[in-house]
C-alpha cells in the first residue's frame, strides 16, 4: 500500500492519503493429517459413504479467525458452484449431507465419542 501510495504522490503533487490496518486475516494451513480433518473424513464415510477432497482457497470464511485463536477449524458444506456470481447454485441433497456430516462431526470432536 505504501508503494502504491507513494507511487501516486510522485506523479500529483498534490496527492496526499494514508492508511491504517484495522483488520488483518492471516492464512491458514490446515494438515489433513489433523485431527479435525481425520474426523471429517472418519465421520463423512461413516454418514454418507464418501471421502470429502481437501482443496485450498482463497476466499473469506471465519474460519480463519476461528483458527487465528488456537480453534481447529476448516469449511465443510455441500456441492455448488457460482461463488457470489449472478447464478450461485447448491444442490439441495448435499445440504442435507453436510449436515449429517457436519452433526456427527460436532459429536465426535467435541466429546460425544
Amino acid at each position: 500500500m505504501e508503494t502504491l501510495l507513494r507511487g501516486i504522490a510522485d506523479r500529483d503533487p498534490q496527492f496526499t492519503a494514508s492508511y491504517e490496518i484495522i483488520f488483518y486475516r492471516d492464512s491458514m494451513d490446515v494438515p489433513e493429517t489433523s485431527e479435525i480433518c481425520q474426523t471429517i473424513v472418519n465421520c463423512s464415510k461413516e454418514a454418507i459413504k464418501l471421502t470429502p477432497a481437501f482443496i485450498g482457497g482463497s476466499g473469506w470464511l471465519d474460519t480463519q479467525i476461528i483458527w487465528g485463536k488456537g480453534i481447529p477449524a476448516v469449511a465443510y458444506g455441500p456441492a455448488g458452484d457460482g461463488d457470489h456470481a449472478a447464478i450461485e447454485w447448491v444442490d439441495l441433497e448435499t445440504v442435507m449431507d453436510a449436515a449429517r456430516v457436519q452433526e456427527l462431526v460436532i459429536r465426535r470432536f467435541c466429546g460425544e465419542k
